[in-house]
């Protein structure tokens, strides 16, 4: 009798705790002072918390749940999953093919550039104007990205599309014909029509490669928001980018030794718009960052109730909640 006594004075005299803020986190705390048994339950909509303690001394069991906050660290060293390793090579794979279109024509477009009576000068223009359009694309592309013109994938895709078409134009200039070029002569007749088709084609395969390393930077940006790993992967995507520059000449050397002018421009090209395909396919538009609901005053409240007389507080009031007592 005298424990029982003991108990009901326990429960007459225990306090309860109200705290409310603007998510609705729900969370409650119990104690028993008979048996020492203190359960605390968190549930919040804004991430949970573990919490084990003993305000008396026995058993004590607790237990959170979070709508937001867990966080999965298990697998590779870079902690991505396999469907991100798949689609990160996709994306490097792109950036290496359009970028190696670029500098495909150093080894050789300036011998035969000579050949046809164009001077130095035209041929340092032409592979200028091909950075000029990407270098002028760039920023433009990015606002329409901002403004959701075009999805992150449609414009990856239509860049390529527009690299891959125009660097196979560019073969084209093989079967135009020119008159051979005297030293000290006029300029041979057919080459204006020669400088025009060069210069519209590397203009406008350099505007489709700044239409695609512009999507392609903000594809992997968006895929990896927030992850710990972002600027060693955006770094890794530069020197991807950077590969494909040192790839264009040696390959470009390679196939104009083994096949011909217009074979070395069309190749690549083909492999580009054929590549359009796996993006098509294989890639999504990634998902914008979730954010957490928000309503009334605060941002990741809880509201908490302790029996005993060694209740525990089981949820925590996020940013400017609102906190009542009442005892």
């Amino acid at each position: 009798m005298q424990n029982v006594q003991q108990l009901v004075d326990s429960v007459s005299t225990s306090r309860a705790d109200n705290t409310t803020g603007g998510s609705g986190g729900v969370g409650s705390g119990f104690s028993n002072g008979y048996r020492g048994l203190s359960p605390e339950i968190s549930i919040g909509g804004g991430g949970g918390q573990h919490k084990e303690g003993m305000e008396w001394p026995g058993h004590s069991n607790g237990s959170g749940h979070g709508g937001h906050g867990n966080q999965n660290t298990s697998g590779n060293g870079f902690n991505m999953t396999s469907q991100q390793w798949r689609r990160l090579i996709i994306l490097a794979f792109g950036s290496l093919v359009t970028n190696c279109t670029y500098s495909l024509l150093a080894p050789f477009f300036p011998s035969i550039a000579k050949e046809r009576g164009i001077s130095d000068v035209h041929v340092g223009l032409i592979f200028g104007v091909f950075a000029l359009a990407a270098f002028a694309t760039a920023p433009f592309a990015g606002i329409a990205l901002q403004k959701k013109r075009f999805t992150r994938k449609s414009m990856m895709i239509f860049g390529m599309l527009i690299n891959a078409i125009f660097t196979a134009s560019f073969g084209f200039l093989e079967f135009i014909e020119v008159e051979e070029f005297e030293e000290g002569g006029e300029a041979p007749t057919g080459v204006y029509g020669y400088l025009f088709i060069a210069y519209i084609s590397r203009f406008l395969a350099g505007f489709g490669c700044g239409l695609t390393d512009t999507a392609l930077y903000a594809y992997i940006a968006a895929m990896f928001a927030g992850h710990r790993y972002l600027p060693a992967l955006m770094g890794t995507m530069e020197s991807v980018c950077g590969l494909g520059f040192v790839a264009g000449p040696a390959l470009g050397g390679l196939l104009f030794d083994s096949t011909s002018f217009s074979t070395t421009l069309f190749l690549p090209a083909a492999v580009l718009a054929i590549y359009c395909l796996l993006p098509m396919v294989m890639l999504h538009e990634p998902r914008p960052p979730s954010t957490p609901p928000r309503s009334g005053a605060g941002g990741g409240g809880g509201n908490s109730v302790g029996l005993g007389g060694g209740g525990d507080v089981g949820g925590e009031g996020g940013e400017g909640g609102e906190l009542n007592r009442e005892e």
